[in-house]
């Protein structure tokens, strides 16, 4: 009996492999070292749907917490620029007020 696409490469050490690190191994290492992204088909292969449902939030999480870094970096990147506009406007007041006083 022939063996379904992709059959051939989900294999039981496969699966320990890929099945030992949810979040770092759901790629393809192809020639040369590179990494692809996992096809569904090999996804639904080596993974239950409990194990599916993992990465998922594994990935969601990561990705939220990516972009609250990523908002608080603009946010203090605003902060600063603020500052330094406050800064600047009380300077020119400064300099404002001393050329009133000649």
């Amino acid at each position: 009996m022939s063996k379904g696409l992709g059959q051939n490469y989900v294999t039981d050490e496969i699966l320990t492999y890929h099945q030992a690190d949810l979040t770092n191994r759901m790629c393809l290492i192809l020639e040369g070292g590179k990494k692809a992204s996992m096809p569904r088909y090999y996804k639904n292969l080596i993974y239950t749907e409990e194990q599916k449902k993992q990465i998922g939030l594994i990935y969601k999480t990561q990705h939220e917490y990516a972009e609250h870094i990523a908002k608080r970096r603009y946010q203090g990147e605003y902060d600063r620029d603020k500052t330094e506009m406050h800064k600047a406007q009380f300077q020119k007041q400064v300099k404002n007020a001393k050329k009133d006083k000649t």
